[in-house]
């Protein structure tokens, strides 16, 4: 793997180049090949070596590796998704970026649950399952609650008469799903419970709604509410990719909060309850350090 010099280095030359194409410049001391980096950024990338290096150990002791072909499938990814950025990187930063994602996401495979189980416990509802993806149409009265059951046995979908008749104007546009900022479709179930627990009625419907199956008309505070846990063919991606990286943070946060990790005080300290490099004190948290 690269040294912590090559990508510090590697990541000032990218800064810079950045930099120059959006037309503005960087202070002398934010990376300067050789020389000095801002402390943030060093402890950054340090943090992120250190992360990199201990997943592959793990990797390691459960008998799991890497190839050139799974290097070559991140970069392939990072130049289709940011080719402008892509293009100005150093050969040390892509290097390294590509073995990261690809140390991360074979670290995600061996520490997760299947994604067959996954699929087994997302049918059996959103306690088995751990999380929510949720579309709901509220109404007023139980009446108009059961003429939207009336209208979505007839075949009329959710999403149509949700945009109709849902008086909730954040979920309506979106046929009722409830997303976040992001417009991400899944939470964690606990995450959800939390967000929603004003409407404690509501967050109980969720709970107990058989997937993909419209509720009966549950009541809460703000009206009567028909719930759709959505089908998982809907939302595989959000799903299955939320419940695996929720496993593999838990798993590393295990990891880390008990590694022994040793960092040059120029730099900074490792803090296990953050997997990350700090500052040694508020004081020194700008300091800028040599990249060597």
């Amino acid at each position: 793997m690269s040294t912590f010099r090559d990508v510090a280095d590697a990541y000032g030359q990218y800064v810079k180049a950045g930099a120059a194409l959006a037309g503005a410049t960087t202070d002398s001391t934010t990376t300067v090949p050789g020389g000095q980096l801002d402390g943030q950024t060093a402890r950054g990338v340090l943090g992120a070596q250190i992360e990199v290096a201990m997943l592959a150990q793990e990797l390691k002791r459960l008998g799991r590796s890497i190839t050139d072909d799974d290097r070559k499938a991140q970069a392939t990814k990072f130049e289709s998704s940011t080719p402008d950025q892509w293009k100005i990187a150093p050969d040390d930063l892509r290097a390294f970026l590509a073995e990261r994602a690809a140390v991360i996401d074979a670290f995600t495979a061996a520490v997760s649950t299947p994604a067959a189980d996954i699929e087994a416990n997302y049918a059996k509802g959103v306690t088995a399952s751990g999380v929510a993806c949720v579309s709901h149409i509220l109404v007023a009265t139980e009446a108009e609650a059961n003429d939207v059951l009336t209208r979505l046995g007839n075949g009329e979908t959710f999403a149509a008469v949700a945009k109709e008749v849902s008086t909730d104007t954040n979920s309506a546009p979106a046929g009722g799903a409830l997303v976040d900022q992001n417009g991400v479709p899944c939470t964690d179930a606990a995450t959800f419970s939390s967000t929603y627990a004003s409407t404690p009625e509501f967050v109980q419907g969720v709970l107990d709604a058989e997937v993909g199956v419209p509720s009966k008309p549950v009541q809460s505070q703000a009206g009567f509410h028909i719930i759709l846990v959505r089908p998982l063919d809907e939302v595989r991606d959000s799903a299955v990719g939320l419940i695996q990286s929720t496993e593999k943070n838990a798993r590393e946060a295990a990891l880390f909060g008990t590694a022994k990790v040793s960092v040059s005080a120029s730099v900074g300290t490792w803090d296990a309850a953050t997997s990350s490099v700090v500052a040694l004190d508020a004081a020194s948290s700008d300091t800028s350090v040599g990249a060597g």
